[in-house]
């Protein structure tokens, strides 16, 4: 009975590791969104770049 008694995780530190885990998660989560912004900004740049150049080339 004491070998199943020490193998028991207190509430508080699976409580404390669960936290951790969704901070984790949640930072992945901004960096991936935070990339996925800074590489649509730089498609919109480049495409605004492009457009601007074809017009001067035109007139």
């Amino acid at each position: 009975m004491d070998e199943l008694l020490s193998n028991v995780v207190p509430q508080e530190d699976l409580e404390d590791y669960i936290n951790k885990q969704i901070d984790k998660e949640v930072a992945k989560g901004m960096a991936v969104a935070g990339g996925a912004a800074l590489v649509l900004g730089g498609i919109l740049g480049l495409g605004i770049a492009l457009a601007r150049n074809k017009q001067k080339r035109e007139k």
